[in-house]
């Protein structure tokens, strides 16, 4: 009988132990996950707020370009393409006029594109916004190659896509907008660098 109650009392001690253990070691993971979050929002935050910034100071950095001046859209470009080489996050950046056809851009291939940012959010008011907009995420690697799908899900995990991004801005009497790609593959690999996949 005393041999039959030590097992008992053995058994729930050592169970007592495993599931204050499993307890401890999914706690120590939950508060991981949660530092993980925190750091990566903050990166997020930090990224957006500088893709906001960039766009804003265009003005101060470009010579804004007429459309139908094919040299004063190349200078705009390079001037764009030494900016965007630093900023990793981004594929492009371009200004487009107040229709959304891009005028100049990092990337040439954009020259000419319609950019239709209705749907970006936050919406901007009619009279305009210098908040910095994200759209749908995109197929394509750039704005001269995008198709906007029905839902995101459309776009396999693997696919190449970005997220576009608009400040509307004054300049003198015009009203322009400034453009991004921002590159989701950045923010992945940011993940990725502090996630122990195990």
């Amino acid at each position: 009988g005393l041999l039959v109650f030590f097992v008992i009392g053995v058994s729930l001690a050592l169970f007592s132990y495993v599931h204050r253990l499993k307890n401890d070691v999914l706690a120590g993971h939950l508060r991981d996950a949660e530092v993980h979050a925190r750091m990566f929002e903050d990166q997020l935050t930090q990224t957006l707020t500088l893709a906001g910034l960039t766009l804003l100071t265009l003005p101060e950095n470009v010579d804004f370009p007429k459309q139908g001046l094919p040299s004063a859209q190349a200078r705009t470009g390079s001037k764009l393409e030494n900016i965007q080489r630093h900023l990793m996050f981004l594929r492009s950046l371009s200004i487009a006029d107040a229709q959304g056809e891009i005028l100049a851009s990092s990337n040439q291939a954009n020259l000419g594109r319609r950019v239709l940012t209705e749907q970006y959010q936050p919406p901007a008011p009619p009279e305009g916004s210098e908040h910095l907009h994200i759209g749908p995420l995109m197929a394509g690697r750039d704005f001269v190659d995008p198709t906007t799908p029905d839902a995101p899900e459309v776009i396999p995990a693997d696919a190449i896509s970005f997220f576009p991004a608009v400040r509307h801005l004054t300049h003198g009497q015009n009203k322009l907008q400034a453009l991004a790609a921002l590159n989701p593959d950045y923010f992945l690999n940011q993940i990725n660098r502090h996630i122990n996949p195990q």
